[in-house]
């Protein structure tokens, strides 16, 4: 069988979590979708795992892509200027097409409720800032990109100021530790018949830790990169605490279960990416359509949910358009869009940012760990730097 390397700029394990990510949250928006136009009474109760899941795997991803980023920066003395420069990659990279589909939205959907003042909320990313998301369905996948902005903000804002403050490896704990407890202490203290108690998933400052998972892989693989040399065995207690913590077999009371339900999703999540990363070799149709797939997948997420909406109102008004035809449409649209925006639009923008400086960030199975080791239990007051693959 014809296998493909993994090229010296990307892991192809992170393209496939990437591509798995997306394909969770399409396929259960769009199974619902199918099933209850091919007449599935309440179709939901099939799809809902998929798409919870298929948002916390980008979450975790996220964390651990700009974990290694922001571990880079720490292991020098880090300065106002590379913070700016790391969060203007980050916005380069998500708010460009983020705010042109708002005004696209805005422009073109017909949502006669939607002022200026709404528009604003969700140009500023403060639609579910403490609060739940607008009943509407204006732009629901909206309030994980809220969770992702105000967490590089303030993550970043956290772990630069504290590496500039310590040279110890507190300076990379504090804020992780911070992002993992604080979000978990303010869900323990919704009420549990308050306004926020069915809809947490949703809540900005509520979310924050589920990324914050993702930086302690990116941490680990540094400071301790021995606790990673058995991915496989990550990978089973991984996916056996994704399935505890979605049926409750730990058998946590009520609203303990509600609180740690995402914690312990997202540590599953966070424990499966060792394996991910080791992913260096597959079938070449295999990494084209894997890297395709990543490549688009900032854009299907954005744009798969309006064209739903659309072809569901337009069945509602056209008796003419078929089943078939409505699933092609609202499938085609975003599949073909978002390929034209990854090309013409987004790939320009990304060309604009700046250079982040980098040093060598090390990924499981790069090196012996007695290099590494040897390498990363230098003085604390010297951060080790990072092996990029």
């Amino acid at each position: 069988m014809t296998t493909s390397p993994t090229d010296t700029t990307r892991n192809l394990g992170l393209d496939v979590v990437r591509s798995i990510a997306i394909l969770l949250v399409m396929g259960c928006h769009y199974g619902n979708t199918f099933l209850f136009w091919l007449g599935v009474q309440d179709p939901q109760r099939y799809g809902a795992a998929p798409g919870f899941y298929g948002v916390e795997l980008f979450f975790v991803l996220s964390g651990f892509l700009i974990g290694r980023i922001l571990l880079n920066i720490a292991a020098t003395r880090p300065t106002g200027q590379q913070l700016l420069v790391f969060l203007t990659r980050r916005w380069l990279r998500t708010l460009p097409l983020y705010i042109l589909w708002v005004g696209i939205l805005w422009a073109f959907v017909p949502f006669t409720h939607i002022s200026t003042d709404y528009i604003v909320r969700y140009i500023t990313l403060t639609q579910n800032f403490f609060w739940r998301m607008p009943d509407d369905n204006f732009f629901p996948v909206s309030w994980s990109l809220t969770v992702e902005e105000w967490f590089y903000l303030f993550f970043a804002s956290l772990m630069v100021l504290s590496a500039a403050c310590l040279r110890h490896r507190a300076a990379i704990w504090i804020p992780i530790a911070t992002f993992l407890v604080v979000p978990t202490i303010l869900r323990y203290l919704v009420p549990e018949s308050g306004p926020l108690a069915g809809d947490m998933r949703t809540v900005m400052f509520l979310r924050l830790d589920a990324i914050a998972y993702g930086t302690v892989v990116a941490a680990v693989s540094l400071l301790h990169p021995g606790w990673l040399r058995q991915p496989r065995l990550l990978l089973a207690l991984g996916v056996a605490l994704i399935v505890a913590a979605w049926e409750n077999l730990l058998y946590l009371p009520h609203h303990l279960a509600s609180v740690l339900t995402f914690n312990l999703s997202s540590i599953g999540l966070a424990l499966c990416l060792p394996a991910a990363i080791r992913l260096r070799q597959a079938p070449r149709w295999f990494v084209r359509i894997a890297r395709a797939i990543s490549a688009q997948s900032y854009g299907l997420y954005i744009m798969h949910l309006t064209f739903i909406d659309l072809t569901f109102r337009a069945r509602g008004q056209w008796p003419w358009l078929t089943v078939p035809a409505a699933m092609a449409i609202s499938l085609g649209a975003p599949v073909v869009l978002s390929w034209l925006s990854f090309r013409y639009f987004e790939t320009p923008i990304l060309n604009l940012r700046p250079s982040q400086a980098r040093t060598q960030m090390f990924l499981p199975g790069d090196q012996p760990v007695s290099e590494v080791a040897s390498r990363s239990s230098s003085a604390d007051s010297q951060l080790a730097p990072l092996r990029v693959r």
